[in-house]
Parts: structure tokens; sequence; C-alpha cells
């Protein structure tokens, strides 16, 4: 008989910070919180379930980070974003985007893409009761 233990995590506002290596002071934990929950919920609805980035397997929390620091680094930046799209100055990403320029933005497309990678890796996972 296998048992496979699931070890939930809690994402963080520092979690966030460090993925675009900002401080507390650039992004306030309100303010990331706030992304988090929102990320939290873009991850959920690509996953067509419920989603809590404070009780969230490894793989949810991977991806709700690096969204929740594009979020982050867009609101830093002046960009915008909205689920798995962003703008941060001349350069437009959506999930369907694969390349993008070096430095912060390049980073950033990094995130996206990883983000993506994870969530749809997590689509293909089934899920079954098996009865002994």
């Amino acid at each position: 008989m296998c048992c496979c233990v699931w070890a939930l995590v809690n994402v963080t506002a520092e979690s966030v910070r460090e993925r675009i290596n900002v401080s507390a002071d650039e992004a306030l934990d309100d303010i990331v919180n706030r992304f988090i929950n929102v990320a939290a919920g873009t991850v959920g609805l690509e996953l067509g379930e419920d989603v809590d980035a404070s009780d969230c397997t490894s793989a949810q929390a991977e991806a709700i980070r690096n969204l929740a620091a594009i979020y982050c680094a867009c609101r830093i930046t002046g960009g915008s974003a909205a689920g798995l799209s962003f703008r941060v100055g001349d350069l437009a990403v959506n999930e369907s985007s694969s390349t993008g320029p070096s430095g912060l933005s390049g980073n950033l497309q990094f995130l996206l893409d990883h983000a993506v990678g994870i969530i749809e890796k997590l689509k293909d996972v089934g899920f079954r009761a098996v009865t002994a």
C-alpha cells in the first residue's frame, strides 16, 4: 500500500519579493499579500478549483509566487497586470508569448513561462480515489 503525503505550504510576501529582488519598503506586505490572493485566484481559475495561497501544494505555490512577483514588478515600475498577461513599459506579455527582452522584463517573462508551465502540468494531473 502506498501512502503519499502532500506537504501544504503558505505563500509569503517575502517569498514573492525575493523572486524579483525587491525590499519590503519597495513592496509593502499588505500590497504583496493582495497580489498573492489575486494570483491564487488566477491559478484557481486556470485549474478550475479553489486555491488557497496559505494552504496550497508546492506546485501551486510556485505559480502563485511567480504571478504575484510579476504583479509587484508591474506596480513598482508603473506597468499593469491582469491574470496571465502584463505590461511593463514597452514590454507587453501574455500567456502565449515565448520571448522577451533581457533584464527585468526577461525575468518577468521567465516567471510567467514557469507559472504557465506549472499550471499546465497541474491541469494534466488527474486524481482518482482508489478503494482497496
